[in-house]
């Protein structure tokens, strides 16, 4: 009993020389990067996209345990876009038959930069380290994309009933362009999202790695419901401004 009464101290005492000050407030110029990406039912192909994050936030310590932090940042969200869609035909004849694949192929990339408000409360149960959950609001700023469509037939004679878009199959017709401008009215201002992360604090630096799971629908057009999700990876440098 005296073992478990002890250790109980000694956590106790740990936490206690460790936890945020209470009434403390702190400024963080904070920089670093993303990987985001859509998720959805109208996602499509939609893979990792790398960009960059940057801003300040401020903590505010509720008690020895708890802080919350509120802050602006300007995020690179979107994604990159490969896809290859196909449609088959078979045409046939007295001797051979004409087997044609109709493909429409993109890489594209797409840049949505946000200004975004995280609101999340932090729990320190540990000397430096902290978990925190919230409220993430962002107002997309800039909507772009960038890349690469072509639309076009590949024919061959085979016996077989399924065709494969290979290099041996001579292309009939070809369509192709690059695609460089503003997404515009397609895309929706407001995002919101919720941020799970870790942090670390170690003297006045600040490591912080969250995830945020996307809620809101980021596209106006008939595509089926599409999301922002995105890892952040920031290091920030904590000023005091009260203690």
């Amino acid at each position: 009993m005296k073992i478990i009464l002890l250790s109980a101290a000694l956590m106790l005492v740990a936490l206690g020389s460790n936890a945020q000050e209470k009434g403390r407030l702190t400024i963080e110029p904070r920089v670093g990067m993303t990987i985001a990406t859509f998720t959805g039912s109208g996602a499509g192909g939609a893979t990792d996209k790398v960009g960059l994050t940057g801003g300040f936030n401020l903590e505010y310590g509720l008690s020895p345990l708890w802080s919350f932090e509120a802050g602006v940042n300007y995020t690179q969200l979107g994604a990159r876009d490969f896809s290859l869609d196909r449609s088959e035909a078979l045409i046939s004849g007295q001797k051979s038959r004409l087997g044609v694949v109709i493909f429409e192929k993109s890489s594209l990339t797409y840049s949505l930069d946000y200004l975004v408000v995280p609101l999340t409360v932090a729990f320190h149960p540990w000397q430096g380290l902290s978990l925190r959950t919230g409220l993430q609001l962002g107002y997309c700023v800039r909507s772009h994309v960038k890349g690469y469509i072509a639309i076009g037939s590949v024919a061959t004679t085979s016996q077989r009933d399924d065709f494969e878009l290979g290099s041996n199959y001579p292309i009939v017709s070809l369509q192709s362009g690059n695609v460089d401008g503003d997404l515009g009215d397609e895309v929706n201002k407001f995002d919101v999202g919720i941020p799970v992360g870790i942090g670390y604090d170690w003297k006045n630096l600040s490591l912080d790695a969250r995830y945020v799971f996307g809620l809101a629908n980021i596209s106006k057009e008939d595509v089926g419901h599409m999301r922002n999700r995105a890892f952040m990876l920031t290091l920030g440098y904590k000023f005091k401004v009260t203690r």
